[in-house]
């Protein structure tokens, strides 16, 4: 079975949020507005960027999570669990109260949640 291309990049209002937050707009595939049909739709190619259409945002893959998590030094556990069919996200930092846990229905989306929340809690700045 091949998993359709929305299922393998975050949603538009994760991405949305990640754009808020200043996350640099750079990836494969962008969630583009259409006017006419008043949604968003999956669009390839570096000409859709940000920088170059006003209305579009990144629609990061989980590769692309994967080169962002590299940059900061954070354990999270990001596991599918088959019973609820949700990807559960956790991070504790032993010795201190920091914990957060959370769900999510694609792995690209519980690795958008747990980067916005990362930037939103200040735990890590790109």
């Amino acid at each position: 079975m091949i998993l359709p291309l929305e299922k393998q990049v975050c949603n538009e209002d994760l991405s949305q949020r990640l754009w808020e937050l200043d996350v640099p707009q750079e990836s494969i595939w962008y969630w583009v507005y259409q006017f006419d049909t008043k949604r968003y739709l999956l669009k390839q190619g570096e000409h859709y960027s940000p920088k170059k259409f006003l209305e579009s945002v990144s629609a990061f893959t989980v590769a692309e999570f994967g080169e962002l998590f590299i940059k900061f030094d954070r354990q999270v556990i990001i596991d599918y669990n088959p019973n609820t069919k949700l990807w559960d996200m956790d991070y504790h930092i032993y010795g201190s109260d920091l914990y957060w846990e959370d769900t999510a229905d694609t792995e690209a989306n519980a690795r958008a949640k747990t980067l916005i929340h990362f930037l939103e809690k200040g735990i890590v700045k790109l």
